[in-house]
């Protein structure tokens, strides 16, 4: 249906029954091969690259782009979205800035192009442009353009932008109403491509919904198994590490004071750090905030997630204290054994700054609890040991005193003694 409104519309535009017969077929294939690319999920890059190809030497233009607008409006073309012709290639690749603020589309956000018009310029010298957007296109070596809209859904992505650079040119209505259908199936490419990508992070995140399920069955399964606490918490830490890329997950264990240390045995570092951190071997770390508020949001099982630490109101010896671990984010999660918080469970970015998911922070805190139970469990399985020894000991004790009396009664059988 699309395309037989695309034909109607460029047959009505073009001038000559010859002209309807050339041109109008290579309009035809262009729009085709889009159509027929996004319907087939061709990845954007090539969709983008292939049609402005198409579409530079079927209009004999210089330079087809794609510019995608930014929150204030401004914006810049996409680099990887573009054609050049190959006269002008080298000289374009000069002016490597991609980066285009227009300031009549910032103040209008989007100008005539948010009411889906088209807007086509034969000479730009020939036209009411200030000087200083004249100096701007004059940089780019443009001596004319048309340009139509990118709407994505009904919201103005972007634009998509014809321009002659050796001389100027004039536009052809025919033309410009074939921008603006290529500008058309742009828009429903990266709306499919939206949807692709929500389906795709849908599936991702229900992966690993799976996989952080899988590891607290592991941590249970252990702990009905007996494991050793060093073994759950490590090979538990190194799991989550993987799945959730961090280069660090540590446990932090409360002293008396409130003050405390990272246990090393509990916890994991990614390959390409341990070599680097072992060589800072302390484990103490007396958090003075911490200290004062004896636990301070982790007593109320709150977690805390820092995405920069640079973007945060730490004080300077905070920062300098991250700072000695190559701490750039992270994220915490409390350790309660029964109801007193035992310690942290922490994990490090080492590498750069990191936006933090609300499921993975409380993927974390699931994984706290679990320690906890560990921890508790551990410790119910000592004292179980131990009365079992004292059981042990007091059933050896009993038996012995049964076989004292029996000695005894025999000795007063034998001897004739009497009983008092």
């Amino acid at each position: 249906m699309e395309q037989e409104r695309l034909l109607d519309r460029l047959n009505t535009n073009l001038e000559s029954p010859l002209q309807k017969n050339t041109d109008f077929l290579q309009y035809v294939k262009v729009f085709s091969e889009v159509t027929a690319n996004i319907r087939a999920a061709v990845d954007l890059e090539r969709i983008f690259q292939t049609t402005n190809k198409n579409v530079c030497e079927l209009l004999q233009i210089d330079r087809v782009a794609v510019y995608c607008f930014n929150s204030d409006w401004g914006g810049e073309f996409i680099p990887n979205y573009e054609f050049i012709s190959p006269s002008w290639k080298s000289l374009l690749t000069q002016n490597s800035t991609t980066i285009w603020d227009d300031t009549y589309l910032q103040e209008t956000r989007g100008g005539r192009y948010r009411n889906n018009e088209t807007f086509a310029v034969d000479d730009i010298h020939q036209t009411n442009h200030s000087p200083c957007h004249i100096q701007l296109l004059e940089q780019f070596y443009i001596k004319a353009y048309a340009i139509a809209p990118i709407f994505v859904d009904k919201k103005l992505w972007g634009l998509l932008a014809a321009y002659q650079l050796s001389e100027s040119r004039q536009w052809k209505k025919s033309e410009v109403q074939f921008l603006h259908q290529i500008a058309d199936q742009f828009g429903l490419a990266l709306q499919q491509a939206n949807l692709l990508a929500q389906v795709s992070q849908q599936n991702f995140d229900l992966q690993k919904t799976i996989e952080q399920k899988q590891i607290v069955s592991d941590i249970t399964a252990k702990m009905r198994a007996l494991v050793d606490l060093e073994t759950i918490f490590q090979t538990t830490n190194k799991k989550v590490c993987e799945l959730l890329q961090i280069d660090r997950v540590a446990v932090y264990c409360f002293n008396s004071d409130w003050g405390g240390e990272f246990i090393p045995n509990y916890e994991f570092i990614s390959p390409s750090w341990k070599s680097l951190l072992t060589q800072n071997s302390t484990t103490i770390w007396d958090d003075t905030y911490l200290q004062e508020t004896r636990g301070g949001r982790y007593r109320n099982n709150e977690t805390f997630a820092v995405d920069d630490i640079y973007q945060t109101s730490h004080s300077p010896c905070h920062i300098q204290l991250l700072e000695q671990f190559y701490i750039k984010a992270y994220a915490i999660a409390p350790i309660f054994v029964g109801k007193k918080v035992w310690g942290l469970l922490a994990a490090y970015q080492l590498s750069e700054s990191r936006q933090w998911k609300k499921s993975e922070v409380q993927f974390l805190h699931q994984i706290a609890d679990q320690f906890g139970l560990a921890l508790q469990h551990a410790d119910l399985q000592k004292l179980a040991e131990r009365y079992q020894s004292l059981s042990n000991f007091l059933l050896k004790k009993g038996q012995f005193l049964e076989i004292a009396r029996e000695d005894i009664q025999r000795y007063v059988d034998k001897n004739q003694l009497v009983n008092y």
